[in-house]
């Protein structure tokens, strides 16, 4: 295939990049519409409950059995489940809400199509789930749970897995099949070398600085908290000895009540049986805090005076790492520009070493700049992997500009610099397959799926955008903000 061939098909392909960019984003709408359907409301919201959106006539509000409460429920829900209980209940919840916010627009958009085409739900579906969430039992449910009811099998049937919507497109035909087989085998192989911001700042940064962070949100990410226990067996003392040590203090409590309890110094608590009631508790503490609730345990009342967490050097790998990207996230306009000179410098230097002919892995190993080899990929790929079949993260399928030079660029030239905010990226293209002899027969059943897919979410996502820029949709960001 010729670059003027290329240049004739680039409208075709771009046709299939819309699927690849929308692909996650309808894999999340359709997944939430599948399994919980989407919530709403038609009473305006009252006074003394935050307003969220407001999606044409429908007001979306936090209160109580509200749509949206009862929408974050299940979202909180499928988090912790998902996270096997490992997360913090501060930051889910934090979180959950976060998904929430962003998820409730598009389930009202959805269901505010419904209403106008006239999908109801049956009197047979709402009787038959009641009696499956209440297992048999008849119980007239709640106004919020009943508009959740009515909600599944609406947004089920619109847009569901067997919803009107995925199953409109009809039969494939044959001559998509091989205009589609055409460009997934327009294939290329390309080195890029890259500077990611993030990652360049994480090798620069002082440890002191990122130790300094971590003790100051130690209880967010330490798995393990030390702390002086008490233990008594009968409440009213253990209740007593807490109001003593909110008065006169830890030490002074020791000497007044000594022989009247058990001390363990320096003990550890972790999540697991017999420790993770304090450890939830004591988790969420600072150094010096005692717990002002006693906690019943393992057959006795204890008290909790919290010493220290992990040292930041005993945290595993994977953590280190997380609290290090959480810290430049917060800090990336301040940090970013203390480094810039130092960016600027390396993407100089890395451009006059491929212009004395330099390879892109040496020139990586001279300035600090990232090098990979991407296996064989092709305009309409879902994911850009490297020779270890590991996805990369180099922004490539998100900017057309990048994907057309790896297309027509001739081989072995190097590519300028290309930037996004946390990227600046040079390509050179190694192989490009510009030819591909095959018959009919070739295209399997494989081939098959990954078009129906691809026709698929190109046609749901183009079908969700339009009803949502039609709407008329308002975000009461403020109200939002309090809840945070």
């Amino acid at each position: 295939m010729s670059t003027e061939e290329y240049q004739i098909r680039k409208k075709r392909r771009e046709k299939f990049r819309k699927i690849v960019i929308n692909f996650v984003v309808w894999v999340i709408i359709i997944a939430f519409v599948a399994t919980i359907g989407v919530f709403w409301g038609d009473q305006a919201a009252s006074g003394g409950f935050p307003k969220i959106v407001k999606v044409n006539r429908a007001t979306y509000d936090y209160r109580p059995d509200s749509v949206f409460s009862h929408l974050h429920e299940e979202i909180r829900q499928g988090i912790v489940e998902q996270s096997r209980g490992l997360l913090d209940p501060d930051f889910v919840s934090r979180y959950s809400l976060s998904q929430t916010v962003q998820a409730i627009v598009n389930y009202a958009v959805i269901y505010d199509f419904g209403k106008s085409v006239g999908v109801e739900a049956s009197q047979t579906y709402l009787r038959r789930a009641v009696e499956q969430i209440y297992g048999g039992r008849r119980v007239i449910p709640s106004e919020g749970m009943l508009d959740y009811l009515k909600i599944r099998q609406v947004n089920s049937a619109i847009a569901g897995n067997s919803g009107v919507v995925p199953n409109v497109f009809g039969n494939i035909t044959v001559a998509e099949l091989y205009s589609f087989f055409d460009i997934v085998n327009f294939q290329a192989v390309t080195d890029i070398l890259y500077l990611n911001t993030t990652n360049f700042i994480s090798r620069k940064i002082d440890r002191e600085e990122i130790e300094g962070y971590y003790r100051n949100n130690a209880n967010i990410y330490a798995r393990e908290v030390y702390v002086d226990n008490i233990a008594v067996e009968e409440r009213p003392l253990a209740v007593e000895m807490t109001r003593f040590i909110q008065t006169e203090g830890w030490d002074t409590a020791l000497k007044e009540y000594e022989g009247k309890y058990t001390l363990i110094r320096n003990l550890t608590l972790k999540d697991e049986r017999g420790l993770n009631r304090r450890y939830n508790s004591a988790i969420k503490m600072n150094p010096g805090e005692v717990l002002t609730n006693t906690q019943y345990e393992d057959g006795l009342y204890h008290i909790i005076r919290v010493n220290n967490f992990p040292r930041f050097a005993s945290l595993d790998a994977y953590t280190r790492e997380a609290i290090t990207r959480d810290y430049i996230a917060e800090n990336y306009s301040l940090l970013k520009s203390r480094y810039l000179n130092q960016i600027e410098e390396a993407i100089k230097t890395a451009e006059a070493m491929i212009v004395t002919g330099s390879s892109f892995n040496a020139v990586a190993n001279t300035t600090g700049m990232s090098y990979i080899r991407t296996a064989p990929f092709s305009p309409v790929t879902d994911a850009i992997k490297d020779q270890n079949e590991e996805t990369i993260q180099v922004p490539i399928l998100n900017n057309l500009e990048w994907l057309d030079f790896v297309f027509t660029a001739n081989k072995n030239e190097a590519s300028p610099v290309f930037r996004t905010d946390d990227f600046a990226v040079i390509l050179r293209v190694i192989e490009r397959k510009e030819s591909f002899d095959f018959s009919y027969e070739e295209i399997d059943e494989k081939v098959y799926l990954n078009y129906m897919r691809f026709k698929n979410y190109a046609g749901n996502s183009d079908w969700f955008n339009t009803i949502k820029n039609k709407a008329n949709i308002v975000i009461y960001t403020n109200e939002i903000e309090e809840l945070f």
